[in-house]
Parts: C-alpha cells; structure tokens; sequence
C-alpha cells in the first residue's frame, strides 16, 4: 500500500493548482498501473475550506481520506491521521508532499518512528522566498523537529535541481534527487465564449494565482514599457486567491492599459491547453516556488517561457526553451518580453527545441518515474 500525503485538497475528478495537481496525477499514476494506495489530504485549499471531510472510494486501488483541517496548519488533524495510519497494516512506502502542517509532519514522525519507507518533496516550501515567510518561527521549528526526521528518511526528492540546492543549504544530510513535474494534453472540446472571445488578437500569457508572490504586477509594468504592448494584449489567467484583482486593476488603468490587459480568472481542462498553445509565451515573475507545474504546461505547448531565477528552473538555458531573468528588473523583462515577441530567429530555436523535449514532460512519463522510484526504495529497505 502506498500512502499519499497532502496538506491541502485534492479532487481527483478535476484540476486544481499546484501542489494539488502533482498528487492527483501521480495518484492515477498509481491507479492505472493497480497499485494500491491511500490520499490522506486535508478539505482546504489556499486555508479555505473547499470540501467537506469524508472518506471515498475512488475505485479498487484508490481511496482518498479528506480530514478537517483547521485555518491554522499545525493545528488540525493530528489524532485521525495517526489513526488512520495505525489502522492500516500493509503500508509499503510513505510519500509526504510538502511540510509546516500537522497532515505531513505527523506522517513524516510516524514514518520514521515505526521504520516505514518514505519519501519527502518539499514543493518549494524551502526556497529563500518562501521560507522567509515567517522565517524566525519556521527556522526554529526546522531545526527543532523536523530536520532530524527529515535525515532519517529515505529519500527527499526534489522538483528541480535548483530546488536541491536550497535542501542542501539547509544541512540535511540525506539523500537528495529530483523528478520534474508533467503536463497532460487535453483533449479538444469545445472553447468556452470567454476564451474564444479574449484570443482572436496576439497576446502573451501569464497562468497561475494572481498572489503577490508571482508578482502580476510587475509583469504588467514591464509590458507597459515593452514595444509588445503595441501589438499584443496580456491575458492574466487565473484565480484572484488574494483578492489583488482590484489593486492590479488600478494599476492597469493609471498606466492607461485597460484595453490591452484581461483578467481571464481560473481556466481547466482544453481552455487552459488552447490559451498557452496560441500564446506567444508564458512570463512568470515569481519571487519563489518549487517548479511550477504550468512551466511543464508551457513545455508541452510548445511555447516559449520567461520565468525568474526562483522559479527553480536554470535548466530553462540548458534546454533551450526560454529565457532566465536574474533580477526583477522592470526594463530587462521588457526587453525579454520583446525578444520572445519580435526576435524570429531566437524565437524559431525556442520552438525548435520545445518540440525536441516535450515529449519527456508528460505525466505518463513522470509518473513512471515516481513509481519507479517507489519500488526502487521498498526494494532496497527489504533488502536491508
């Protein structure tokens, strides 16, 4: 049996965002290869609550325990995780997504208290951005607890190279590697009205949570300096989870931008696909994360990317798909937005490339991967 670990909502019948849509897709990873597993996650989503605490049957191989999780992380769901774990007698490996909650901190010293096999992915949660977030308390608590579970773990597998690097810093002295994550190609439907509406003219994309964290708003500052904004529009796709939708509406509007930017709110399923394909790149300022799954989006699109330094993906040079901004320059990621929209040749090598790896992004691939390094950990723990 393999036990998945959440601190947040996951519906395995729809997308959500980040963290979320990596357990979803590893799990029907799981399902479509017949091998047993529990989802223990949590009713909430970005600390609110999205579902009510419930146990499903998914189907044979898969049953999901959603727990009531308190507004504060660390305060809920400790006693019925422990039961739930307790109560189950065949757990051949333990993988605990992302930490600073009661659902994964208590699994994690479960796990190395009773000698399970497990497996730790940070999800960004130690990047210097992120971490710094309340850094004196989570410091304390991270050298307090959960680095000594942390060291005795099997194996902590990262999203990135970049993301190791931060582990590393850190001073855990454990085994460390990475698995990028995937992207799943939808299947064409139909396009809903507002999508067809907002992509009959050439625009560039920014996809994700509009969280002052992945700063909207300087990618609207660099486009309004950029000769882009004289040809193309900028679509914001995705949910005002932090209610910045009125501060970047006034910000548009003193920069004289209100036909030229569009706030698209969530978008799923082949609206999502449809928007980056047609897309003349995706642009994401993020001042942290661990690797963002719309990047693997992009990939499979094929569409150039310009992303920050904290969006743990140097490999973006290696690759050739995109530009890397060292810094939050204002001027320079204007002229990286023109270089994506007016330099054909560099351009041409992006897409060229884009189509050459895409195929090593899907989620079929990278699920193999996570089930391979499953098995390859209970092999080895057996055999000790």
């Amino acid at each position: 049996m393999i036990i998945q670990v959440s601190p947040c909502y996951v519906d395995m019948n729809s997308e959500i965002g980040g963290v979320a849509n990596v357990i979803r897709q590893i799990c029907l990873g799981l399902h479509e290869n017949k091998m047993k597993t529990i989802l223990i996650c949590s009713n909430t989503e970005l600390g609110k609550t999205v579902a009510q605490p419930a146990v499903i049957k998914f189907s044979e191989y898969l049953t999901i325990y959603v727990i009531k999780q308190n507004k504060n992380p660390l305060l809920g769901g400790g006693k019925l995780v422990r039961k739930i774990l307790t109560s189950i007698n065949d757990i051949s490996l333990i993988h605990i997504h992302t930490c600073f909650s009661t659902l994964c901190d208590l699994s994690l010293q479960y796990a190395v208290k009773n000698t399970i096999p497990c497996v730790f992915t940070p999800h960004g949660k130690f990047s210097p951005a992120m971490f710094a977030n309340k850094q004196y308390i989570k410091n304390l608590y991270f050298k307090w607890n959960l680095q000594k579970y942390l060291n005795k773990i099997n194996e902590i597998v990262a999203c990135s190279p970049d993301e190791k690097r931060y582990i590393n810093q850190l001073g855990i002295n454990n085994k460390i590697s990475h698995i990028y994550n995937g992207y799943s190609e939808f299947v064409k439907t139909a396009l809903s009205e507002q999508i067809q509406k907002i992509t009959t003219f050439p625009y560039l994309l920014f996809l994700g949570y509009l969280d002052t964290r992945k700063q909207p708003d300087l990618l609207i500052k660099a486009f309004s300096q950029s000769q882009s904004s004289k040809k193309f529009k900028l679509i914001l796709a995705g949910p005002d989870s932090y209610n910045l939708l009125n501060s970047l509406k006034k910000l548009i509007s003193s920069l004289n931008l209100e036909d030229k930017v569009i706030f698209s709110g969530r978008v799923s399923g082949y609206d999502k696909w449809y928007l980056l394909e047609n897309s003349m790149g995706l642009f994401l300022p993020s001042t942290g994360e661990g690797w963002p799954v719309v990047i693997a989006e992009a990939i499979g699109a094929k569409v150039p990317v310009v992303i920050s330094k904290a969006c743990n993906f140097s490999d973006v040079t290696k690759y050739g798909v995109g530009i890397e901004m060292e810094d939050f320059n204002v001027n320079k990621w204007a002229d990286a937005i023109d270089s994506i929209c007016f330099d054909k040749e560099i351009r041409n090598v992006f897409i060229n490339n884009l189509n050459n790896i895409s195929k090593y992004f899907t989620w079929t691939n990278i699920t193999k991967q996570w089930i391979n390094k499953y098995i390859s950990i209970i092999n080895e723990t057996t055999v000790k």
